[in-house]
């Protein structure tokens, strides 16, 4: 076997081996960018999400002491003291 024969396929398994790893290269990065563009989505949608249980969260707590005021202003309004106090 000559030895330019030998360099022509060490030639060739280096530009396969090579090959082979950009291929592998390639792929992971593509997966990785699509992984990342995946998980930044959802923490937008979960942030999204937990801003709106927040609001509603507050708003319903807001609008329950709205209402227990109102009815200890009715109770107080409706009782014999008050009545009293004013006649």
């Amino acid at each position: 076997m000559p030895l330019t024969n030998f360099n022509r396929h060490k030639t060739l398994a280096t530009l396969i081996t090579r090959t082979v790893v950009w291929v592998v290269t390639i792929f992971t990065v593509g997966v990785l960018i699509q992984s990342w563009h995946l998980s930044r989505d959802i923490v937008q949608e979960e942030v999204q999400r937990t801003s709106r249980q927040t609001s509603s969260l507050v708003h319903n707590f807001f609008e329950y002491r709205l209402a227990s005021l109102q009815i200890l202003q009715d109770s107080n309004a409706k009782s014999d003291t008050v009545e009293n106090f004013f006649q």
